[in-house]
C-alpha cells in the first residue's frame, strides 16, 4: 500500500498506463489462445482498452492545467504493474476466466476514480473525476455484455 500526494493529471496518466498494459495483456493472451471465442473476446478487449486510453488522453488535452494540477492524497492499494502481472498469472483460458480478469482490471480503475473523488474539493476536479468514473463504469458494463454474448456463442 502506498499513500502519496499526486495531482489529478498523474492519477489520469496512471489510469491511461493501466489501459495500455491491459491492452498488451489481452493481445498477448489472444495470441496464446486456441479457443476462437476467447480470441475474439480478447481482441475486442484489447481494442477497447486502447480506445479508453485515447479517450483519457483527450480528457487531459481538453482540461485546463489548473484543474489537472489539483493535488490529492490517495492510497493506491496495488501497484498497476503488479496488478496486471497478477492478473496474467491467474490465466485466461476460458471465457469465464477472461470475464473475471476484465472485471478485476475494470474494478481497479473504478476504485481508483472513486477513491480520488473523496480526496478533492475543487468543483471542476470533481466534475472531471465523475465523468471519468462514469466512462469507466460504462466500459465495464459494455465488457460484461460482450463477454456474455461471446459465452453464449
Amino acid at each position: 500500500m502506498n499513500t502519496t500526494f499526486k495531482t489529478l493529471e498523474s492519477l489520469i496518466h496512471n489510469s491511461i498506463d493501466i489501459h495500455h498494459q491491459a491492452a498488451e495483456l489481452y493481445r498477448s493472451l489472444e495470441n496464446e489462445s486456441s479457443d476462437e471465442r476467447c480470441r475474439i473476446l480478447l481482441g475486442e478487449m484489447a481494442d477497447k482498452e486502447l480506445e479508453m486510453a485515447k479517450l483519457l488522453e483527450e480528457f487531459i488535452q481538453r482540461t485546463s492545467p489548473g484543474i489537472l494540477n489539483t493535488y490529492m492524497q490517495y492510497t493506491l492499494e496495488e501497484d498497476p504493474d503488479d496488478l496486471v502481472a497478477a492478473a496474467r498469472a491467474e490465466g485466461a483460458a476460458t471465457v469465464e476466466q477472461i470475464g473475471s480478469l476484465g472485471q478485476k482490471l475494470h474494478g481497479y480503475q473504478i476504485d481508483l476514480m472513486e477513491g480520488a473523488l473523496h480526496e478533492v474539493t475543487s468543483e471542476e476536479a470533481l466534475e472531471l473525476l465523475e465523468d471519468l468514473l462514469q466512462l469507466e463504469k460504462a466500459e465495464g458494463r459494455a465488457f460484461t455484455r460482450r463477454a456474455d454474448s461471446i459465452h453464449d456463442m
